[in-house]
């Protein structure tokens, strides 16, 4: 049987799982009346619910909620690896502010308008944590706030293994308190050493802004990445 992605969540006191479903097929605000509704039958506060994701193959937890036909689904969309990524996702930019694109140093006239504005207005170098970059996703143009995720060895070094999970359970929280924002992940697409095996290779966060946000919003949203991102 397939794995898929579950939400799974719990009693952050007592690690109990409360409930989980799958990130498929859930709509916009599911989650945060799930855990209202887990507060309030195990009489705690929102805040002491936790969630993670996990692979699973099996569905023997009961989902919560009602759910609606009618609304937009939403899910964590996943690249696999590079090559999947960049049908969709283009950089435009390093994260230290240097242009370039398909390969090729470029120059801020080269970049579209719409780009070049938030050049000048969104993109900054020290994004609160997040690496952040110009970018194009699915021809539409912004910044990228990226965060990269591995498992670390017990000396505090980036293991080769990549984590995943944790990964997905930012997503879920970005996605929860941005719904405007585009989030998807890759799973094996980040730079962890030049020699490493793609398999070792980092997962990466994905945050797109469009750039008609403002940078009020963009400081926002950094700020609650550095924040969740890892925790």
């Amino acid at each position: 049987m397939k794995k898929q992605q579950w939400i799974v969540f719990y009693n952050k006191a007592t690690g109990e799982e409360l409930c989980a479903y799958t990130v498929l097929g859930t709509f916009p605000g599911e989650m945060r009346s799930t855990i209202e509704l887990l507060a309030s039958e195990h009489e705690i506060e929102a805040e002491q619910v936790g969630i993670r994701c996990e692979e699973r193959t099996d569905a023997k937890s009961i989902k919560v909620g009602t759910t609606n036909a009618a609304s937009e689904d939403i899910h964590i969309k996943v690249y696999p690896n590079e090559v999947s990524l960049i049908k969709d996702f283009s950089y435009w930019s390093n994260c230290t502010g240097d242009l370039h694109h398909n390969g090729e140093c470029i120059s801020e006239d080269d970049l579209p308008a719409e780009l070049a504005d938030a050049y000048k207005n969104l993109w900054e170098e020290e994004a609160g944590g997040s690496y952040c970059y110009l970018s194009e996703y699915r021809n539409e143009y912004g910044i990228a706030l990226v965060n990269e995720y591995y498992e670390y060895t017990d000396q505090g070094e980036p293991g080769e293994k990549n984590n995943y999970e944790q990964a997905c359970v930012a997503a879920v929280k970005v996605m929860l308190k941005y719904p405007e924002a585009k989030v998807f992940i890759g799973k094996q697409t980040g730079f962890n050493n030049s020699d490493a095996p793609v398999e070792d290779k980092a997962t990466e966060l994905f945050v797109f802004i469009h750039s008609h946000s403002t940078k009020e919003f963009v400081r926002e949203v950094e700020a609650f990445l550095y924040e969740n991102a890892y925790r």
